[in-house]
């Protein structure tokens, strides 16, 4: 059956913490020049954050306005490519 698919990307090294976070969270990517955009939805698939990536290992997102609730996390290389993780976001 040929369905539409996304190739999964190879980043190398990939961690996103502290998870759960409630205001910041990072990514620290080992081959961060392969990513060309960070983006975090919700359980519906809408977009609440979209960021290049920083020219660096380590990216730093702000989730001030982000409620509470489980989140996915995904890299977007250039040709497309992604590797989505699951986020919590845990507000007091």
């Amino acid at each position: 059956v040929n369905g539409l698919s996304v190739s999964e990307a190879d980043f190398g090294r990939l961690n996103i913490y502290p998870n759960p976070t409630s205001e910041t969270v990072f990514v620290d990517v080992e081959k961060y020049a392969d990513v060309s955009l960070i983006q975090i939805t919700d359980m519906m698939g809408r977009a609440v954050v979209e960021i290049a990536p920083s020219n660096t290992q380590r990216t730093v997102i702000g989730l001030g306005e982000v409620s509470s609730g489980v989140y996915y996390v995904s890299l977007v290389g250039a040709n497309g490519s992604r590797t989505t993780k699951k986020l919590v976001v845990q507000k007091d």
